[in-house]
């Protein structure tokens, strides 16, 4: 039998942690370089305070990119001589109360620019990748818009052969608990109570549970196109109770 126990391993591998300023993102970094990985956390905005509270093992860095800009991903991976793992963590988009944009419009303008940002991290990383190298997005994603909703799994699945044999993965969750999920209960109560109507478990899940679910695709070796949803249950809730 093969041993891919290699490949399972994230020692000595160079993995590049882009939106590491969200908890998912610093919680899936951290777990990273527990396991031996030399990190970099690619923040979009790097501010004292962040520095501060977020850490990284002796080996690692941190860096500031913004979203979408094409320049700063090149900047970012000219200089690399190889690259094993890049993890994507989109931002949570909340839309401002009293905001004239409509919410429709606005959801469609941030997922433009997400997909801007995912092709120009791709561009620059992918000729660094070889066979078993993997590219794992995450999005929080709690739009009502059905077309918003599979558009992130439909692009896995559907860039997964082209890239090939690097690997495509994302992971699709719900709400984590962290700064913006407080944001949110605030903002749309509504929502929040419906979400807890068909969930599983007593409580959201912390930012780390999320991470460890990247953690997985990252490490596996023939795990390709998948899109790993982490919704607490509540998909399988609502097809029981039909």
């Amino acid at each position: 039998m093969k041993d891919h126990s290699y490949h399972r391993s994230l020692k000595r591998k160079n993995v590049v942690v882009i939106g590491a300023e969200s908890l998912i993102g610093q919680a899936t970094a951290i777990f990273a370089a527990a396991e031996g990985a030399h990190v970099t956390a690619v923040c979009r905005e790097l501010s004292p305070v962040l520095k501060n509270k977020f850490v990284l093992p002796f080996g690692c860095n941190m860096k500031e990119s913004e979203l979408g800009c094409d320049d700063c991903y090149k900047e970012l991976f000219i200089n690399r001589a190889s690259l094993d793992h890049m993890v994507i963590v989109l931002p949570e988009h909340m839309i401002p109360i009293g905001s004239d944009v409509l919410p429709e419009v606005a959801e469609r303008h941030f997922i433009t620019t997400c997909f801007i940002s995912i092709s120009a991290a791709i561009k620059y990383a992918l000729p660094l990748m070889g066979p078993g190298c993997s590219i794992t997005i995450c999005s929080v994603n709690q739009s009502p818009d059905p077309c918003i909703k599979d558009i992130l799994p439909d692009y896995t699945k559907a860039m997964a052969v082209p890239l090939a044999p690097v690997r495509l993965n994302c992971v699709t969750v719900g709400l984590p608990r962290q700064e913006s999920y407080y944001r949110t209960i605030t903002e749309r109560p509504t929502r929040i109570t419906a979400v807890n109507d068909v969930r599983f478990f007593g409580s959201f899940r912390e930012p780390g549970d999320v991470a460890l679910a990247l953690i997985y695709l990252i490490k596996h070796p023939f795990a390709t196109g998948e899109n790993l949803v982490i919704d607490e249950g509540r998909l399988t809730r609502r097809l029981h109770d039909k």
